[in-house]
């Protein structure tokens, strides 16, 4: 009876387990169906068919059960590619340890029933767009131990809860949206091996003790691409079994810490790109003897690469560019890292010295990038035995010099060759073109020559894409077999001095994007009709290449254009009507300038809908400016001046172009009114529409829509006229206003001086302008030309423009200004100004004796004043003075001061009709930089020197002394300044007979040695001689003899002036035989 009542018990417990188990993986199933139900997309159908109610769970696909309860502990569902939401009812799979749904496209958020997830050990939701904060439950889920949330678009903070997570070891929340900082309390999970929070927006400083309570089980630490400042801790050592360290890409700023050349266990460590990193590379790191990667780019790195990094024999990456390292490479610096190192990359630094010879040691090396550096020397030729090497980048090294080792042919694995800018010479090794895994050569500007190898694509055609050879001195033909390179998608051979056609052959390389010709001083011919079939094409420039004939239509039907520059070159024709019916949707750049186009701009250029840059001036287009231009919305740039036959007015329909920035029509016989719609376009910059006959007023609102932006008005030239807009001042960074040469009347508006920006003002040459310059002028602190040159000015020039210290050039010519110029004119504008041209105007007083302290004036014009006093000593320490004009001032008296022949840079000086007394100074001749000295018209006295042409005989060519009391005799020396081609001694008291070394002057041009008391003699015969004589005046010189019959064989005479002398002998019979197209004035009398 106990038996049986024994056994009754068992078999009730018995069914009581099976009932509850039963039960409970019921409630398993139910929560995996209801999961199901909430994917809305099954691409593999995995649930749909595979996931039945006639089936154990336990049997379904990513499910798998415990083998004691038969309750659901994993679910895998990584990489499926499902769609949905996280459905709550997972939460009731409470035997659940293991889950995985990554790498699928699950969206919303956790719901907060998975923190009935007691036993989970691993959760894993990444790559998928789950959103939302990160959930303060998953610190009470107490078995937690991997916790993998990355990819996803998770924000705000970083949760204190998750440091609840006593067993938490992998942490990976990368590549999501968090900000504020890094929960201290993270730092203090002893059982941490990996965090990975890379990629978000997290901020604040790293704790100073982050290692103190994890130092004995983290491995990684990735917080890269993070807003984190501070320091990096030195206590960092204490992670001491830390073998990945990812901080670049932050805002850590301060010295690396040396500490962390105790982190023994280190293989990667990435501490490059941070904004406020300052110091070197500290020698300790040198200890880091299993490191594998060590990366510390762009990190304003200083002083040498210490020679321990180059014993790390573990080294596989080596990458310090982008920083301000310095010194030269060790000698030895593969004898200790040969075998691992593949990459070495100590670009853009300012490394120096030879790239040592042993580099072929590192035998492994696939990268090595050592371009922009001061490396100097030859490229060494054992590069050639880098037989792994798979990128080599050597260029932009300031010293670098000498050729390309014809070894480098040995590297048979090398993809990229990069040796641009390196002061190469000699011919490309036809070695190099037998590398038959190049995809790219690159090496451009550099000063390489010769003729490319016929055959260069015979060895290379299958792989090499990008062939860049510009900008060297290459020469002979582009080889027609360029075809067999047929997977070419950039080839650049602009700027060489490659002759003959464009091989048609060139059309056949259907996978070519970009293509570069232009400026190659030999080329010829026209564009092949054969490049209408590179249908891939994206950019085609072939400009200033001397290309003739027609542009192919064909060219217009590639689709894919975006860039088809052809400027510069004689191109003629007309552009197709439908030019732009088959590439409107690409282009986007047109460049046709500088050619011979002719005929109309095709009105269906608005096809052209993309278009940014329109250049098509300096051709021979004719008619109207085709209004449909203004539905081209996109555009930035027009360019339409320069068109020898264009006409008509500015279609007001421009002012639809919204976008626009550049517009240039000048020189373009433009008529009628400026339409107002252009003062509309609100992103403008620049509006050049001088050199033409547009009439009218400015609008009084023109810079009302205008004022942000626009840099530059330029409407000089023009038949404008009403007064300029007071509120001018609204375009209020304007860098350059030019309104001069129009028929703008009225008074300058003070309005001008509130344009801050402003660096050129032209004004000049209007009309009807009147009244003074504003004094508010003198604000313009930036302003560095200042024009306004025959306006019909009057009063003083104000002070305040003196003050600009910005000025280059003041040019207030032609005007009727009066007054004196301050006496400390130069104080505040010494340093710039270099042009001062005040001249003809009513200036009166001395010229001020401090002119000196404007130290840079190369050129000085102060004629036709009523200047006084004596020309100011001072003068002379103008030493970069060019240009000297100082004549025709009335009340000017005195001397020339000694001290001008100190102007050793002096080209010209002009002091005629000022009253000058006294003898030239000697040192006047002295001045070896002298074209002109035009003295004439003063009452200076004494002898020339016998040697003045002994200094300056190979720049003067124009020599002025006429209307003055010079004596003594004509020196002979004078056939030394021997590029005379004017001479100018008429008009003094010369004596003796005129020197026949005059006739050693073959430049000579105009001659004038008349009206001289004492001269007399004859002409002499070897006056004959200046074949390029135009007008000789010898009149009133009591010349005596006959005429030499050699003067009238001179051919290129038309004033020949003799008269008021004692000539005798007979007129040659044969006297206009040599002379009669040129000869107009035949004065004998």
């Amino acid at each position: 009876m106990e038996n049986l009542t024994f056994s009754f018990a068992l078999w009730i417990i018995f069914l009581s387990s099976f009932t509850l188990s039963l039960n409970s993986i019921t409630t398993d199933k139910h929560a995996l169906i209801s999961f199901k139900n909430s994917i809305t997309s099954d691409h593999y159908d995995i649930l749909s068919t595979n996931w039945s109610q006639n089936t154990s769970v336990c049997d379904w696909i990513g499910v798998s059960c415990g083998l004691k309860h038969l309750r659901v502990t994993s679910l895998n569902l990584s990489g499926y590619d499902l769609v949905g939401t996280v459905s709550p009812h997972l939460g009731n799979l409470s035997f659940l340890r293991y889950m995985d749904i990554s790498s699928n496209s699950f969206t919303g958020m956790l719901p907060y029933e998975l923190s009935k997830l007691r036993r989970l050990k691993v959760m894993n939701v990444g790559a998928n767009s789950i959103t939302g904060e990160i959930p303060t439950w998953l610190g009470s889920l107490p078995q937690l131990e991997e916790l993998y949330l990355f990819n996803n678009t998770f924000f705000g903070t970083i949760p204190v809860s998750l440091s609840n997570n006593s067993k938490l070891q992998m942490l990976y929340l990368s590549n999501n949206q968090l900000n504020g900082s890094i929960p201290h309390a993270i730092f203090n999970l002893s059982s941490v091996i990996e965090i990975r929070i890379r990629n978000n927006s997290l901020s604040g400083c790293l704790p100073s003790d982050m290692c103190n309570n994890m130092p004995n089980n983290v491995k990684i630490l990735s917080l890269s691409y993070n807003r984190l400042e501070g320091q990096i801790p030195p206590n960092i050592w204490k992670c001491k079994h830390l073998e990945g360290l990812s901080l670049s890409f932050n805002n850590f700023s301060g010295n690396i810490p040396r500490e962390i050349g105790r982190l023994s266990s280190l293989i990667g460590l990435y501490l490059g790109y941070n904004n406020g990193s300052q110091g070197g590379i500290p020698a300790e790191m040198g200890n880091l003897s299993r490191l594998e990667i060590l990366s510390i780019a762009s990190a304003s790195l200083t002083g040498e690469i210490p020679s321990s990094i180059f014993n790390i024999s573990s080294l596989t990456q080596l990458c310090l560019n982008d920083n301000r390292l310095s010194g030269w490479l060790p000698s030895d610096m593969c004898n200790n890292m040969p075998n691992n190192v593949k990459i070495l990359s100590l670009s853009y630094n300012r490394l120096e010295g030879q790239i040592p010879p042993n580099i072929w040691k590192c035998k492994h090396l696939e990268g090595l990038s050592l371009s922009f550096n001061n490396f100097s020397g030859n490229i060494p030729r054992e590069i050639g035995r880098l037989s792994s090497l798979i990128g080599l980048y050597l260029g932009y090294n300031n010293g670098s010099q000498g050729g390309i080792p014809a070894e480098m042919g040995n590297l048979s694995r090398l993809e990229i060759l990069s040796i641009a800018s390196a002061s190469l010479t000699g011919e490309i090794p036809s070695s190099i073109f037998n590398i038959s895994s190049l995809t790219q050569l690159c090496l451009n500007d550099n000063r390489l020559s010769g003729w490319l190898p016929s055959d260069m694509c015979n060895n290379m055609p299958n792989n090499v894409k990008i062939l860049s050879l510009s900008y060297n001195r290459l020469e002979g033909q582009i080889p027609p077999n360029i075809w067999k390179c047929k997977h070419l998608e950039g080839l650049s051979l602009s700027f060489n001095n490659f002759s003959g056609n464009i091989p048609r052959e060139i059309g056949r390389l259907s996978s070519l994007i970009g293509l570069y010709l232009g400026y190659n001083n030999g080329s010829q011919g026209g564009i092949p009709a054969e490049m209408g079939n590179l249908s891939r094409l994206e950019i085609l420039s072939i400009a200033s290449a001397s290309l003739t004939g027609e542009i192919p239509s064909s060219i217009f039907n590639i689709s894919s254009l975006t860039q088809l520059c052809l400027n510069d070159n004689r191109l003629s024709g007309w552009l197709p009507s439908d030019m732009c019916n088959n590439m409107p949707n690409n282009v986007k750049i047109l460049s046709l300038s500088y050619n011979r186009l002719e005929g109309q701009i095709p009105p269906n250029i608005w096809k052209c809908k993309h278009l940014e840059g329109l250049s098509l001036s300096f051709n021979n287009f004719s008619g109207n400016i085709p209004r449909e231009i203004g539905r081209l919305s996109s555009l930035i740039g027009l360019y339409l001046g320069y068109n020898n036959g264009s006409q008509g007015g500015i279609p007001a329909e421009m002012g639809n172009l919204s976008r626009l920035e550049i517009l240039s029509i000048a020189s373009a016989s433009l008529t009628g009114e400026i339409p107002s719609s252009i003062f509309n376009i609100s992103s403008l910059t620049q509006l050049c529409l001088n050199d033409n006959r547009l009439s009218g007023w400015l609008p009084s609102d023109m810079c009302n829509n205008m004022p942000n932006n626009v840099k530059i008005l330029s409407l000089s030239y023009n038949r404008l006229e009403g007064q300029i807009p007071p509120n001018i001042w609204k375009c209020k960074h304007l860098e350059g206003l030019s309104l001069s040469f129009n028929n703008f009347s009225g008074n300058i508006p003070r309005e001008i001086g509130r344009l801050s920006s402003l660096i050129g003002l032209y004004l000049g040459y209007n009309n009807g302008s009147q009244g003074g310059i504003p004094a508010e002028m003198g604000n313009l602190s930036r302003l560095e030309i200042l024009s306004i040159a025959s306006a019909s000015l009057t009063g003083e020039i104000p002070s305040s423009i003196f003050n600009i210290s910005s000025l280059t050039q003041l040019c207030l010519n032609d005007n009727r200004l009066s007054g004196w110029l301050p006496s400390d004119m130069c104080n505040n504008m010494p340093n710039n100004v270099k042009i001062l041209s005040l001249s003809y105007n009513r200036l009166e007083g001395q010229i001020p004796p401090n002119i000196w302290k404007c130290k840079h004036l190369e050129g000085l014009s102060l004629s036709f004043n009523n200047f006084s006093g004596n020309i100011p000593r001072e003068i002379g320490r103008l030493s970069s003075l060019i240009g000297l004009y100082l004549g025709y001032n009335n009340g000017s008296q005195g001397g020339i001061p000694a001290e001008m022949g100190n102007l050793s840079r002096l080209e010209i000086l002009s002091i005629a009709s000022a009253s000058l007394t006294g003898e030239i100074p000697s040192s006047i001749f002295n001045i070896s930089s002298l074209t002109q000295l035009c003295l004439n018209d003063n009452r200076l006295s004494g002898w020339l020197p016998s040697d003045m042409c002994n200094n300056m005989p190979n720049n003067v060519k124009i020599l002025s002394l006429s209307y003055n009391r010079l004596e003594g005799q004509i020196p002979p020396n004078i056939w030394k300044c021997k590029h005379l081609e004017g001479l100018s001694l008429s008009f003094n008291n010369f004596s003796g007979n005129i020197p026949r070394e005059i006739g050693r002057l073959s430049s000579l041009i105009g001659l004038y040695l008349g009206y001289n008391n004492g001269s007399q003699g004859g002409i002499p015969a070897e006056m004959g001689n200046l074949s390029r004589l135009e007008i000789l005046s010898i009149a009133s010189a009591s010349l005596t003899g006959e005429i030499p019959s050699s003067i009238f064989n001179i051919s290129s005479l038309t004033q020949l002036c003799l008269n008021d002398n004692r000539l005798s002998g007979w007129l040659p019979s044969d006297m206009c035989n040599n002379m009669p197209n040129n000869v107009k004035i035949l004065s004998l009398s």
